[in-house]
């Protein structure tokens, strides 16, 4: 179960303003001309009005497609794949300026091309779902899609793209909006011998305007030899929900760069053994980086062995209720202001002693670390150790209880009753720290109390719903 987030509903409902289609004809691609319309792709765009759909058979598509109409592209209903291939000749998908298109559940491989190899929509709106983008490898830009106009992208896999300059999988560029959500990004290469370009593995953004959004998305083994392993961010913001950074490297950001015009954010994540050769394990910050409710284990520099890197006198990173694990005894170098309110981080006091921002360092007594599960065990000290309306700079109107699950998508805010309350708990309820909230153990429901527990009384609000799912959870009827 995922929730979106109003940002995210805003980015949705703007981009299906936009791309709202008239009436449209269906085309059909296949094998067989006496049941199908078509048997090429590029026959049937040819024959295509704006706004009509193009439903393709199974099979493979060795085709080089320039779009100049705003189409659907899909693959029919029938099992199997559809793979269009550029056959490391040309670029597979290009749409010309203005034109917008969708999509959906294709496989786009094998482009080659001097910039942008497999799909390039430079000023229009893109869809993309239930897609397959990989193995596409250009000599500039990126190597698996460019969008200069808004994106959104779901259920998606970009793996194996490369190109030498700004992105291997995919680069954002332009206004924006872009969302992507459900998505993995795994395995993509980009940059050359020069180290000071801000090249990312999987993601580059650089937009006049607009944000970028990211959920619930993989980003794993993804590189770079300029910066940002898998993320690099320029001019704008962009927000990271329940996202998961595993083993991406880069001389500067294992897992995230930040430009000094930018800001980004994470909620409810994990960044894990990300590596950088130079700075900034995880995330290697210009500007403002904020993480509410996020797990870092593991992240190293070769020079300092941190997990964040600071650039800037005037560059920020702030943690609420996070779990930051690194081999060295700090988790923050370079310059800059660091803080974190509410953390398990190396640099506090060991507890049951804590900082002025009421941080502490310990043992978070994960279920199996070595493992990879970074779950919290019934005797965590990161249990209900949490500020519950925690709340950053970079959106006061965000705070912690308005994260409903974790990176789990299981209920946050969840009372353990045997542990106690050691943060700032909410009516009641404390949020654990780092990206999974312990889920305790079902009950016999004795002790269940009424939902209605939070001012104004007579009013069912966030709070009495976040009781009563607690209840619920521990077997209160």
């Amino acid at each position: 179960m995922m929730f979106q987030s109003k940002a995210q509903t805003a980015i949705i409902a703007a981009i299906a303003a936009l791309s709202s289609l008239a009436h449209a004809d269906i085309i059909t691609v296949g094998p067989d001309l006496g049941i199908y319309d078509h048997q090429t792709i590029a026959a049937a765009i040819g024959a295509a009005a704006n706004n009509d759909e193009i439903v393709i058979e199974p099979g493979l598509y060795p085709e080089n497609l320039v779009i100049g109409k705003q189409l659907t592209l899909r693959r029919s209903d029938t099992p199997g794949t559809v793979v269009i291939s550029g056959q490391n000749i040309a670029r597979v998908i290009e749409a010309l300026p203005g034109v917008s298109l969708t999509l959906s559940g294709l496989t786009i491989t094998q482009g080659s091309s001097g910039n942008d190899a497999g799909i390039r929509v430079p000023s229009g709106n893109l869809i993309v779902e239930d897609c397959v983008i990989e193995d596409n490898h250009a000599t500039s830009v990126t190597g698996g899609l460019y969008s200069g106009g808004s994106l959104t992208m779901r259920n998606t896999i970009v793996r194996n793209n490369s190109s030498p300059t700004f992105a291997g999988g995919v680069a954002l560029k332009g206004t924006g909006p872009h969302l992507i959500e459900n998505c993995v990004f795994e395995g993509n290469t980009a940059g050359t011998a020069d180290t000071s370009t801000h090249h990312s593995g999987a993601i580059s953004v650089d937009l006049t305007v607009g944000q970028v959004v990211v959920s619930d998305t993989i980003f794993i083994n993804n590189s770079t030899t300029g910066r940002g392993g898998a993320v690099s961010a320029i001019n704008r913001s962009v927000r990271f929900d329940r996202c998961i950074f595993d083993s991406n490297s880069a001389p500067r950001g294992g897992a995230v760069w930040i430009s000094d015009a930018d800001s980004a954010e994470a909620y409810n994540c994990l960044f894990v053994d990300n590596t950088a050769t130079g700075f900034g394990g995880a995330v290697f910050n210009e500007q403002e980086f904020e993480a509410v409710n996020s797990t870092f284990v593991n992240n190293t520099d070769s020079t300092d062995g941190n997990t964040f890197e600071g650039f800037r006198s005037d560059a920020r990173t702030l943690l609420f209720n996070c779990i930051v694990v690194n081999p060295s005894p700090d988790s923050h170098s370079g310059t800059g202001n660091y803080a974190g309110f509410y953390s398990l981080i190396p640099e506090a006091p060991t507890f049951p002693s804590r900082d002025i921002f009421k941080s502490f360092n310990a043992d978070p007594s994960f279920v199996d670390a070595p493992a990879g599960d970074f779950r919290l065990a019934p005797d965590s000290p990161a249990i209900d150790a949490g500020d519950s309306f925690a709340s950053g700079s970079l959106n006061s109107s965000i705070f912690a209880t308005s994260q409903l699950v974790d990176l789990d998508a299981n209920i946050r805010n969840l009372d353990n009753p045997s542990t106690p309350n050691i943060g700032v708990p909410a009516w009641q309820l404390n949020i654990d720290l780092g990206a999974y909230e312990f889920q305790p153990e079902p009950t016999t429901g004795l002790g269940c109390s009424p939902v209605d527990l939070a001012p104004p009384y007579g009013v069912i609000n966030f709070f009495d719903v976040s009781s009563f799912l607690s209840q619920y959870q521990q077997g209160c009827p």
